[in-house]
């Protein structure tokens, strides 16, 4: 998240965009698109160790659109499920004028689903939609931080849903002008540990544990709830619940933010 990757371009249409920490404290996003593909999404930026996990309980040969990657990172992409589909490697990418470099690439997801050569259908990655549960606790504005990186989510009803703020500036889609307004945020409180890889800072790469079980924070409909989520292996759902209940997401977008156990959420 730096100043220059802003405006975002295309994510309204993505189903849920995952928020992961990388290298120096700051985040990245991964979203992933099921039903609409736009033909222009971007920045696109390089892949980290932690997609490999993201991707795979969406099933087998999901196409992955990314800019490049470290060779340690390229090492461990090639050991994942997904098809990867880098720049440089099959069509669809180009650089816009008016950013620079890298944050001014984007991507035709129209092409890169033809370069993958066939459709995926995604497997049940275990975000279910319906009915809120009973409970809850009222709260309209959630804040999320890593060592160089905020969120501020507040509840517009209005909008149907949390208009974000990402390190200071209001997260909008450049391609509609408009704000981006998810209706659900679930706050992944996982374990973060360092890999064995380092950017040309010498910044050591965070790897996420997604598998096991942790402490979740749902948010939707102005509410609150605590829960847990559990992912028995890589290919398995993640099972978010309130108690013995099942957390169900309200219809719409969902993001999800990969929260370190060792950072505060303050909800209120």
């Amino acid at each position: 998240n730096t100043p220059a990757a802003h405006p975002r371009a295309g994510h309204t249409a993505a189903d849920v965009i995952y928020v992961e920490p990388v290298e120096a404290g700051l985040t990245r996003l991964l979203a992933i698109f099921i039903g609409d593909l736009p033909k222009e999404v971007g920045p696109v930026r390089s892949a980290r160790e932690t997609d490999v996990d993201l991707l795979a309980n969406y099933g087998k040969g999901v196409p992955f659109a990314f800019s490049g990657a470290s060779s340690f990172t390229n090492r461990v992409l090639a050991r994942g499920s997904q098809k990867n589909l880098p720049h440089g490697s099959v069509p669809g990418y180009w650089r816009v004028r008016g950013r620079s470099a890298p944050h001014n690439l984007m991507v035709d997801l129209h092409r890169i689903a033809k370069a993958a050569g066939k459709d995926v259908i995604a497997q049940d990655v275990g975000v279910h939609f319906g009915e809120a549960l009973a409970g809850g606790t009222a709260a309209t504005k959630a804040v999320a931080s890593w060592p160089s990186a905020k969120i501020t989510a507040t509840y517009d009803a209005g909008a149907g849903g949390y208009r974000l703020v990402l390190d200071g500036r209001k997260e909008i889609d450049a391609l509609t002008g408009k704000p981006i307004a998810p209706p659900t945020i679930i706050v992944q409180h996982v374990i973060s540990k360092p890999s064995g890889n380092r950017d040309f800072l010498g910044n050591v790469t965070p790897i996420e544990t997604l598998t096991g079980k942790g402490k979740a924070t749902f948010l939707r409909d102005g509410k609150v709830w605590t829960g847990t989520w559990s992912r028995a292996t890589a290919a398995s759902p993640t099972r978010f619940a309130v108690g013995t209940q099942e957390f169900l997401a309200a219809p719409g977008q969902v993001w999800v933010f990969l929260l370190p156990t060792t950072r505060q959420l303050t909800v209120g």
